[in-house]
């Protein structure tokens, strides 16, 4: 192997398929990019696509979390109002 070569591993780790991706992003050359690292652009383009699907799903998850947040806060609004008239039909 000469100087200017450097061994490239036989499996990716994630975080280097992430600063991959994220080169790809910030608009690299995918052509340029798949020659350097020494992986067809097919591989490199479904790198992207996992990467993109994992971002939107990560979204989602978050905004899940704030229909689950807003539905316990209204079943325990409701427990209340619950409470109250049930009290009120006892002392009535």
């Amino acid at each position: 192997m000469s100087s200017g070569e450097r061994e490239l591993p036989e499996c990716w780790s994630a975080k280097r398929k992430t600063e991959i991706v994220l080169r790809l992003l910030r608009g690299g050359d995918l052509g340029e990019i798949s020659r350097e690292i020494q992986v067809v652009p097919q591989v490199t383009c479904e790198w992207r696509r996992a990467f993109i699907s994992g971002a939107e799903a990560g979204l989602k998850s978050r905004s899940r979390n704030a229909e689950e947040q807003e539905l316990a806060r209204t079943r325990a609004k409701l427990g209340e109002t619950m409470m109250r008239l049930e009290l009120a039909e006892i002392l009535t």
